[in-house]
């Protein structure tokens, strides 16, 4: 895919184009209109190239070998030359580089990553310009092998032959949530809520009574005195449906004793739970002191990760159809300022995983950050800043509703990053 595209914006900067390739793949470079193809096979592409430059060399160089191949590119720099090196396996010294190399020649690694730390302005300049250039026909998407999802083993076993041309993508098709299963969402059965008093709990009870449940248990710590916000809110759900009951708890969801009570005194077996509790303590990792640390598994580890036990082991006699516990995209590349919230959220996913090996239902939707209240609101400003500079888009509460659905729909599922709304200003492979 590198390789295609930098095919595109040398025609596009009218440059003369040598290209080393497998021989079975000349075919689709020759129809971009590059003619001077050399075997990728071995280094004899250097005297190919130098025959055709009449001894010039080229002026740059993009490398993605390693070994000798790397020694073969580097001499073919004319002076003042530039290689730019795509890889990370083989990086060379640039103040030692091989004999025979012509003057002034730069080596230098491409990294996406500094430039983007130095001079994140650029990085929004070059994307505006391949949007430019996209819009005007001038690039091209670069060509694509699709593979559903479930064929996922192939698609790797592809890339790991090296057959393909281009990128290799999975296609992520949206799960419809059909009308008998949203008939056996809103089966018999209460659907438990642990931060049922949270902007992501009543976001989740709304769009259950949607779907038919008539029976839902929301808790909360501070569920016995409720704020005017969320008595509406429980107000508003008790008049949703006919005949529908909400329950509103209060316990703290890591007490195991409590949540287990909780559930013996349902007259009917748990039909589905959503873990949406959970905290923000903002603190980077460097500044974890003792106190601090012991603070922050408190205030974020015991709701989210213990909930999440307590939660297991209330409902191990009589597992519910759906266990479904909320997450975010943290646990996945991390948060910053947010060490043991990122940690936190990696643990639901392996409880999650755990369960699943037991036989048990269970997805940890890794969530973005949501508009409309949720912990984002709880933030300072410096760590909402450090939220919008990561890139990541709000998700607004009608989409994450849609995405919930999508993944009751594929319960059973690793549900990951696929519900993460997230624009990579940063970096571009993400």
């Amino acid at each position: 895919g590198v390789g295609l595209a930098a095919v595109q914006l040398a025609r596009l900067a009218g440059a003369e184009i040598h290209a080393t390739a497998h021989p079975d793949k000349w075919a689709g470079l020759r129809r971009m209109g590059v003619t001077r193809l050399y075997s990728s096979r071995d280094t004899e592409f250097g005297a190919g190239v130098r025959a055709a430059t009449g001894g010039a060399g080229v002026d740059i160089v993009l490398n993605a070998f390693t070994g000798a191949f790397i020694d073969a590119g580097l001499r073919l720099l004319a002076p003042g030359g530039w290689f730019l090196e795509m890889g990370k396996r083989d990086l060379r010294d640039p103040a030692a580089l091989p004999a025979g190399i012509a003057a002034g020649v730069q080596y230098r690694p491409f990294d996406l990553v500094e430039v983007s730390r130095e001079e994140p302005e650029r990085i929004a300049a070059m994307l505006e310009e391949i949007r430019r250039g996209m819009e005007s026909g001038a690039l091209q998407p670069i060509l694509r092998h699709c593979f559903e999802l479930s064929e996922a083993p192939a698609a790797f076993a592809m890339m790991a032959a090296a057959r393909h041309t281009g990128k290799i993508a999975l296609r992520v098709r949206r799960a419809e949530l059909s009308a008998e299963l949203s008939e056996e969402i809103g089966g018999p059965g209460a659907w438990l809520i642990s931060g049922g008093l949270g902007a992501l709990g009543l976001h989740a009870a709304r769009w259950l009574v949607g779907q038919g449940v008539r029976d839902l248990v929301l808790i909360g710590r501070t569920a016995d005195a409720p704020t005017a916000a969320q008595q509406a809110a429980i107000t508003e759900l008790r008049a949703g449906a006919p005949g529908i009951s909400v329950r509103v708890a209060a316990l703290d969801i890591a007490d195991a004793e409590a949540v287990a009570a909780l559930v013996r005194s349902l007259p009917a077996p748990v039909r589905g739970v959503i873990h949406a509790a959970g905290q923000l303590s903002d603190a980077p990792l460097l500044r974890l002191g003792e106190d601090r640390l012991d603070a922050g598994l408190s205030a974020v580890w015991r709701p989210k990760v213990d909930g999440a036990l307590a939660l297991h082991a209330a409902t191990l006699e009589r597992p519910p159809a759906w266990f479904v516990l909320y997450g975010s995209v943290a646990g996945a590349h991390g948060s910053p300022g947010q060490a043991i919230y990122s940690a936190a959220n990696a643990a639901l996913d392996g409880i999650a995983e755990w369960r699943r090996r037991q036989g048990m239902p269970a997805q940890s939707l890794a969530w973005g950050p949501w508009a409309g209240g949720g912990m984002v609101g709880r933030l300072g400003a410096a760590a909402q800043q450090r939220l919008r500079d990561s890139g990541l888009a709000m998700l607004e509460p009608e989409d994450g509703a849609r995405l919930l659905g999508d993944a009751l729909a594929r319960a059973g599922a690793p549900s990951g990053a696929a519900l993460c709304q997230a624009v990579a200003t940063d970096n571009v492979n993400t």
